[in-house]
């Protein structure tokens, strides 16, 4: 899951295709901290934004575990403002589908701590300066609409 010298396609086909065996971890459970640290390190990768499979990937994580949602939505929401523009489409695309293939808990987190959190803050963000985050998540939320 890290990014090695050689990380490629190939690897993100084999994360998308174990994917089922995350659903068995507990997250509660301090022995996952690395797993999680790793998992969210995906939503930074260019490599799991290029592909098909690592967007799908990326989708996936939002269903693993209510409170993990919180932490997915702030690593994105972080690396908005630094992120190419080709990139803020891409997690727009990953928060839509999260948020079709999503039920219950996992859609009222989505809801209520992500998409609502991201209109908000593209409503009160400066709209001053080149890299302006109303910009950013203004680009992110029309790819989620």
């Amino acid at each position: 899951l890290h990014p090695h010298p050689r990380y490629q396609l190939g690897d993100i086909h084999r994360v998308w295709q174990m994917r089922q065996a995350l659903l068995l971890l507990d997250f509660e459970d301090p022995s996952a901290d690395s797993l999680k640290c790793m998992l969210l390190s995906c939503t930074l990768q260019p490599l799991h934004l290029r592909a098909e499979e690592g967007r799908k990937f990326l989708s996936f994580l939002f269903g693993l575990h209510p409170k993990f949602v919180e932490d997915l939505h702030s690593t994105i929401k972080n690396q908005l403002p630094h992120c190419p523009k080709s990139f803020l489409e891409v997690y727009g695309e990953v928060y839509f589908r999260a948020w079709r293939l999503s039920s219950g808990p996992y859609l009222q987190q989505l809801e209520e701590r992500c998409l609502q959190d991201l209109m908000f803050s593209a409503v009160h963000a400066p709209r001053q300066g080149l890299r302006s985050l109303f910009a950013a998540l203004r680009k992110v939320c029309l790819s989620v609409c």
